[in-house]
């Protein structure tokens, strides 16, 4: 968790007392600085990086409580001990209450119980740094989250309004497919039909509408699927001269699909449609489940 040495700051106004403490912690690693008062303390926490302070309480001009307060209010993070040789009540509760004092050690002290004390509060520092640190990870990240999920709902709405957009597209291009005055069949590359617009059926006959989902053989004579065939292989247009199939006279046109969907399949187009009044028509019924109605088969039998 730590990543540099740990800087402990000793004030004092004994220099005995701060060359003790001095020896004391150099041995155990720590960057140790001093000051002989609170006064020359606060200089030296304006220019160095601190990490723990050991201050005794009785020193002139500033006590050792009045120092960690200053301390305190500039520097929150740093952990505050107080030597004292004295049992003052009211000194504990007012370093409590405006210095946060981690702990109070009596003089004269034992050296091995104030080394775990000072090894103990550094522990705490470094878990109050860490807890910081995780705190703005958090805050950080649920920043970002808020921003993230704010564009993802611009996106969503996005997304929805093209949605709605293409549903409407959708259904003006079928409209359109339905009502053009020229008869339209739609086949997918397996060679299904997959769609019969109105004015196919105006001209075939209503029941014309199931030859829904049937093959083209199953419909169409061997020139035309011939040509359908062409078409979804080699992805040009192909057409047939005129011909007549029960009863009607027709030309034919089949152009493969294209487009930014990229689906393979072919339009299917009838042009010029006349019927023959001179050939007689006939009523054909469903036979081996196939539909037969007036005039609509356009495969010979």
């Amino acid at each position: 968790m730590k990543t540099h040495k740990y800087s402990i700051l000793i004030v004092d106004d004994e220099r005995s007392i701060l060359n003790s403490l001095h020896r004391l912690f150099r041995k155990e690693g720590y960057n140790i600085l001093t000051a002989e008062s609170g006064e020359q303390g606060l200089k030296v926490l304006s220019n160095n990086r601190i990490d723990l302070i050991i201050s005794d309480q009785r020193m002139p001009g500033m006590s050792g409580v009045e120092f960690l307060r200053r301390a305190k209010e500039r520097y929150p993070d740093i952990i505050r001990i107080i030597l004292s040789g004295y049992v003052d009540i009211e000194t504990i509760t007012s370093g409590v209450n405006e210095g946060n004092i981690y702990k109070f050690i009596l003089k004269p002290w034992n050296d091995e119980e104030l080394k775990i004390a000072v090894a103990r509060a550094l522990e705490q520092h470094d878990l109050i740094i860490e807890n910081r640190r995780l705190t703005e990870m958090i805050k950080r990240q649920n920043e970002e989250l808020k921003i993230l999920n704010q564009k993802l709902q611009r996106e969503v709405e996005k997304k929805t309004q093209e949605v709605i957009i293409a549903d409407h597209v959708l259904l003006l291009a079928q409209e359109i497919l339905e009502n053009l005055p020229i008869s339209v069949v739609g086949i997918d590359k397996e060679g299904m039909i997959a769609q019969i617009n109105n004015t196919f059926l105006r001209i075939y006959g209503s029941n014309a509408r199931y030859y829904l989902g049937s093959r083209i053989d199953e419909v169409f004579p061997d020139d035309i699927c011939k040509m359908i065939i062409k078409t979804i292989q080699t992805k040009q247009t192909q057409k047939l001269s005129t011909k007549s199939y029960k009863g009607f006279s027709f030309s034919v046109e089949c152009t493969p699909l294209s487009g930014r969907f990229n689906i393979n399949g072919a339009i299917l187009l009838f042009h010029n449609i006349q019927e023959d009044r001179g050939k007689e028509e006939s009523s054909e019924k469903i036979t081996s489940g196939r539909i037969k109605t007036r005039n609509v088969s356009i495969k010979d039998n």
